[in-house]
Order: C-alpha cells, then sequence, then structure tokens
C-alpha cells in the first residue's frame, strides 16, 4: 500500500533537505522540482545523522542514501 509519503519517492531521484529539525526532515524533489517540499518521517538513524539542511539525497533500491552534502551548492550552479 502506498502512503501519501511514499509517493515522493521516486527511484534514482535526487532530493535537497530543506529543512532538519528534531528528527524532521523536509525534502524537495530536485530532479523534478516541484513547487512544494514534504516531510519525510520514515528515515532510519544513520540516514538522519547526514540528512542536514542543504544535503543533496539520492533514492535508490528502495532508500535513501547521501549524494552530496553541497547540495544548495549544486542548486545554484544549476541556476547560472
Amino acid at each position: 500500500m502506498e502512503t501519501k509519503e511514499n509517493k515522493h519517492r521516486i527511484e534514482g531521484h535526487l532530493y535537497l533537505v530543506t529543512e532538519d529539525r528534531l528528527n524532521e526532515v523536509f525534502l524537495w524533489d530536485f530532479t523534478d522540482k516541484p513547487d512544494v517540499e514534504f516531510l519525510e518521517s520514515d528515515l532510519p538513524s544513520e540516514v538522519l545523522a547526514f540528512a542536514t539542511e542543504g544535503a543533496m539525497l539520492k533514492y535508490e533500491k528502495g532508500q535513501y542514501i547521501l549524494y552530496s552534502p553541497d547540495g544548495f551548492d549544486m542548486l545554484e550552479d544549476e541556476e547560472v
């Protein structure tokens, strides 16, 4: 069954961590660039350790992995 949260998880997509607070992580789909961000509440503790504001995650093989600690830099590079 697909939940509201996992409908945002798309294999191979990059996600920018827009905010992290008290184990709540908000992500924005850097690949599709929608107008909304979403709360990802099902992250294991090892992912929470590197899912800090500005990091870029990749959803791969059913889990998030660290793609780059410099997601904001990647966003700025694309806007140039």
